[in-house]
């Protein structure tokens, strides 16, 4: 028999929707702000409502039943919805506001949105952590449900996205470019040298591949129509590995700007010899969180800095804040 909507407590469509999107109920007390008993009783009445488990137990974490599974997709929308009729008037105060705004990003660009954040954000808003996740496959869940803030993805590289999520239901918008650079350690012999592409093949390199990708890069193919290899000495998954690496020894990395963030004291920044096409980066988030107030104010703070230095992004940031 079908439940009158009057005889509900709506409260419930809003825990339905973190249980189901952090599947954890200690994470979802705490987006809920309830405590994890209060949090439990939520999960124990919508067991009831729907006469089943909707999350079940398996190892340390717990999985939507199928029914569950059915049900995100009209939570969520039910979730921006609600959103919508109250942020219409809502106020948000940076000073007084805290909890965390979660950036899925790779770690190649994290420096520059922590020092994007510390210009911007953090100032007006100091009780607010800055939490950066590592953009892979297995957050491609919490892209789908909004429990992430945005997520800053690369436009030309190839993103291993499962055929179950559907990108065409995020706001994505283009946000900066990242140019190529060279770096070696200050101690280096080419240290604030213009380097050659003879100079750049005499010493050994670390590349960064955290995908898994192919062997041969970009770089070793344009070497290769000139002629020319490269020997690696080392191999990482991580973009921020690479840095001790590069200060420990006289090897090369090239790499995207960003890495440098606000500046790495010991590294010194070249030019890269060879004419790479520059990364494109666009931010997306879910659609729930495009008229959230606090949502909206750290866009408006956060993503012209990030753009400040791309006249192309700048010109489309009304966009990246208002976009709907």
């Amino acid at each position: 028999m079908q439940k009158r909507l009057e005889a509900l407590d709506l409260n419930l469509i809003l825990a339905l929707f973190w249980l189901l999107t952090e599947r954890n109920v200690t994470r979802a007390a705490d987006r809920l702000g309830l405590s994890q008993p209060a949090t439990s009783r939520a999960l124990g009445r919508l067991r009831d409502i729907y006469a089943d488990p909707i999350l079940v137990k398996s190892g340390r974490e717990m999985n939507p039943t199928p029914l569950a599974h059915s049900l995100l997709p009209t939570v969520t929308k039910a979730v921006k919805e609600m959103r919508s009729v109250f942020s219409m008037t809502e106020a948000f105060d940076p000073e007084a506001a805290s909890g965390r705004f979660r950036v899925g990003c790779k770690d190649s660009i994290a420096m520059r949105i922590v020092a994007a954040w510390e210009r911007s954000v953090r100032p007006k808003a100091p009780n607010i952590t800055l939490e950066i996740v590592d953009l892979t496959v297995e957050c491609a869940r919490d892209l789908v449900s909004g429990a992430l803030d945005i997520a800053i993805l690369p436009l030309n590289v190839e993103m291993d996205i499962p055929p179950s999520v559907d990108m065409s239901q995020f706001v994505i918008k283009p946000l900066f470019t990242d140019p190529w650079i060279t770096l070696v350690a200050s101690t280096h012999p080419l240290a604030k040298q213009k380097l050659s592409m003879k100079e750049f093949t005499s010493y050994d390199h670390i590349i960064v591949n955290p995908d898994n990708g192919p062997e041969k890069s970009n770089i070793d193919r344009m070497l290769a129509e000139h002629g020319l290899s490269r020997q690696i000495a080392y191999r990482t998954q991580s973009f921020l590995l690479s840095l001790p690496i590069l200060l420990g020894t006289n090897c090369i990395l090239t790499t995207s700007e960003s890495l440098l963030g606000c500046g790495i004291i010991g590294v010194q920044r070249l030019s890269c010899p060879l004419p790479l096409d520059p990364l494109r980066f666009s931010v997306g988030w879910h659609p729930n969180w495009t008229t959230d107030a606090r949502h909206k104010w750290i866009r408006s703070q956060l993503l012209p800095i990030l753009a400040e230095n791309d006249p192309q992004c700048l010109c489309h940031l009304d966009d990246l804040i208002d976009a709907a």
